[in-house]
């Protein structure tokens, strides 16, 4: 390589950007961790980083030929970082509205259900104002 200094900064930008995609992946999961079950941000954590992890390998396989590098890790770590600072509060104002969309919903399908088992069972009439 005639330029060895120019392609390390190559390959330190595009693990920067590769960084980015990370943070903004991270991010869009931000709605199903929002919702509080244990369970579920357990799995959505999981499904991050068994994605993330195999992706990066092959990335690093793909940029840098399998080698491993201090200096691409380093720019992984601060891409995803700025996104997180950059991008955070907006995507956290998203993935709450999103989750409290999704709570008032689920809520709405089981008062739904609930009512539709009562009326069923003949305890009640039906209501004609069904919230």
């Amino acid at each position: 390589m005639e330029n060895e200094a120019l392609y390390q900064l190559s390959r330190f930008a595009f693990s920067l950007v590769w960084g980015v995609v990370v943070g903004v992946f991270y991010e869009a999961g931000g709605c199903v961790r929002m919702l509080g079950r244990f369970w579920l941000t357990a799995a959505s954590d999981v499904f991050f980083w068994l994605v993330t992890s195999a992706a990066t390998f092959l990335f690093f396989l793909y940029v840098n030929g399998g080698d491993m590098n201090g200096y691409l890790l380093f720019a992984v770590f601060a891409g995803a970082v700025a996104v997180r600072l950059t991008l955070g509060s907006v995507s956290d104002a998203v993935g709450r509205r999103a989750a409290d969309w999704l709570r008032k919903r689920r809520r709405r399908r089981k008062a739904a259900r609930a009512e539709k088992k009562r009326r069923e069972s003949g305890k009640i009439l039906p209501s004609l104002f069904l919230f």
